[in-house]
Order: C-alpha cells, then structure tokens, then sequence
C-alpha cells in the first residue's frame, strides 16, 4: 500500500466517523429538546405526566384545567 491509497483510505474512515458522531450528537440534542419541552410544560400545568416502570413519561388526560392559586 502506498502512501496514497493510505491517505485516501484514512480520509474516508475519518470522514465516515466524523459524520456519524454527527448523527448521534444530533439524536442527543433532539431528546434533550423533548424532555426540556415535557419539563416545562408539567411544571407550568400545561400537561400532566406520569412516569412507567422504564422511566418514560407517558401523558395523562386532561378532563379540566387545575386551579390556580
């Protein structure tokens, strides 16, 4: 192998698993983003939410609004 087919070879691996590491940063952000967005609104009784036996947050019915104080 000379140094040629080596530096392409290298490009392509650093490109694949930068790329990738893309991708999983972004799945990590967008999940932050959603249990931001859940966070905010139980806190503000917007929504009501209750957690499973995984730990999800599973949204519950609203029938009315709470009262406010």
């Amino acid at each position: 192998m000379d140094a040629i087919e080596h530096s392409i070879i290298a490009t392509t691996l650093l490109a694949v698993f930068y790329y990738a590491g893309m991708w999983v940063d972004k799945r990590n952000r967008i999940e932050e983003a959603i249990a931001n967005t859940l966070a905010t609104l139980e806190d503000n009784n917007y929504i009501i939410c209750e957690e499973d036996e995984d730990g999800q947050k599973v949204l519950q019915e609203v029938v009315r609004k709470p009262e406010t104080l």
